[in-house]
């Protein structure tokens, strides 16, 4: 997998900044040549691609804000280890294993998102919580 900024742009650009927080990074990883489409994040994937984009907030107060209304409002489960909140949510069909974590760390939030063939069992819950867990550490 590589970094590919083209996918980076149209795909993390979908993500936009909410009012007290700005982009701080994006990333798109894909095989080269096997990614989603440009400007989709989750259709059908041919091969495991993952979406990280992570956001400064002015408070902290505005980052559990965010998280609130941008991560836990989509549901999934708590998970424990990952910034000060975390949230994973299967995100599974029948066409493409997906799982999202949502987070925040002090006046940081980010998602990381994982997505590959429904025959790729590499692509699980396990994956998007250690991706989560470094995209904090990173932040």
């Amino acid at each position: 997998m590589t970094s590919n900024a083209s996918l980076s742009s149209s795909q993390a650009s979908q993500l936009s900044p909410t009012p007290h927080c700005s982009k701080a990074e994006d990333a798109v990883f894909a095989v080269p040549g096997m990614g989603a489409p440009p400007g989709s994040l989750l259709i059908k994937a041919r091969a495991p691609e993952i979406v990280t984009v992570d956001q400064s907030c002015d408070s902290t107060a505005d980052a559990h804000a965010v998280f609130e209304t941008s991560v836990k409002d989509i549901g999934g489960s708590s998970v424990r280890g990952i910034g000060d909140e975390a949230n994973l949510v299967d995100l599974s069909s029948k066409a493409e294993r997906a799982y999202f974590v949502g987070w925040r760390r002090r006046n940081q939030v980010g998602i990381v998102v994982v997505v590959g063939a429904p025959s790729d069992t590499r692509i699980g819950p396990k994956l998007a919580e250690l991706l989560g867990s470094r995209a904090v550490a990173r932040s």
